[in-house]
C-alpha cells in the first residue's frame, strides 16, 4: 500500500544549525519529522519504519512508534525534535507533547548525551570517513575537528538543560558559543575541560531532587495512550 507520506506526517521542522541558530548562507537544511501510517501498518503485517530522501535536501520522517522509541532511547537528535518550532504540525503532535512526552523523557537521556559526545571527543584529532573534506581542513587548520567538538558541547548542553529545566530552548542560548567553536576560537584543551566539566554538572543532577526528567520511562503509560487514541486518530486521518 502507498500513501503520501508527506501529507501524513503529523509534525516536521529543521533540526540542525537552522534550529540551532548558527546557520549561514551554506548551511544544509535537514528536515525531520513524525508519521502517523494508516492502520495497514499498525495491524497488519506492513512495517514502515520511516521515510528517507536524499536529493538535495535530506529528509527524514519517522513512523510514530520508532520515533518514540528513540526517545525512551534518550537519542539526542530525536529528544530535540520534542523543542523545535515545526515548519508543519498538527493537533495531534501538540496533544503527544502534552500527554506523552511527559511519560517518555526520562534521565535515561544521561547514558545516550553522555555516550554520543565520548564519541565525538574520540576523534577530534583524528580525520576518518565521516569527518569529510570540511573535516580534515578543520583538523589541518586547528588541530581539531571543530564540527565535532561543537557537537560534543552541544550534546552535553542539551542533556543538561534537560534535566535542569524539563525543556530545550531553540535557538539554542549558546549558540554564540557553537559559532565560536565552530570558527576554532576554541582550543582543543579548552573544549575537552568544557566538556568535562559539563559532564559532571550532569551527574550531579542524575537522582537529583533537582532534575526535572523521571528516573525512567513510563512504558505502560505510553502503550496505554497508543492503544486509546491510535484508533481514533486513524480513523480521523484516513477514515475506515
Amino acid at each position: 500500500m502507498h500513501f503520501n507520506y508527506l501529507s501524513s506526517s503529523i509534525m516536521q521542522c529543521l533540526v540542525g544549525s537552522h534550529a540551532y541558530g548558527t546557520a549561514t548562507e551554506d548551511s544544509d537544511e535537514d528536515v525531520r519529522g513524525v508519521i502517523i501510517p494508516p492502520k495497514e501498518y499498525w495491524y497488519g503485517l506492513r512495517e514502515f519504519g520511516q521515510y528517507t530522501r536524499d536529493d538535495g535536501e535530506d529528509v527524514q520522517l519517522y513512523e510514530l512508534r520508532r520515533f518514540l522509541q528513540f526517545t525512551v532511547k534518550g537519542n539526542p537528535d530525536h529528544v530535540m525534535m520534542w523543542f523545535v518550532e515545526p515548519f508543519k504540525t498538527s493537533h495531534h503532535w501538540h496533544t503527544l507533547q502534552e500527554e506523552v512526552l511527559p511519560l517518555i523523557l526520562s534521565q535515561q537521556i544521561i547514558k545516550s548525551h553522555i555516550g554520543m559526545a565520548t564519541a565525538h571527543l574520540k576523534r577530534l584529532e583524528h580525520p576518518n570517513r565521516k569527518c569529510g573534506e570540511k573535516g580534515r581542513a578543520a583538523i589541518e587548520a586547528h588541530g581539531y575537528n571543530t564540527k565535532d567538538a561543537c557537537h560534543v558541547i552541544r550534546c552535553l548542553d542539551q542533556c543538561h538543560e534537560l534535566l535542569s529545566s524539563g525543556y530545550m530552548e531553540f535557538p539554542s542560548q549558546y549558540r554564540e558559543q557553537y559559532v565560536q567553536i565552530r570558527r576554532g576560537d576554541w582550543t582543543l584543551k579548552d573544549a575537552r575541560s568544557t566538556a568535562v566539566h559539563r559532564v559532571e554538572q550532569i551527574r550531579s543532577l542524575e537522582g537529583s531532587p533537582k532534575c526535572e526528567l523521571r528516573k525512567k520511562p513510563d512504558l505502560k503509560g505510553v502503550d496505554r495512550w497508543l492503544c486509546n487514541n491510535i484508533p481514533g486518530i486513524l480513523h480521523e486521518m484516513y477514515g475506515d
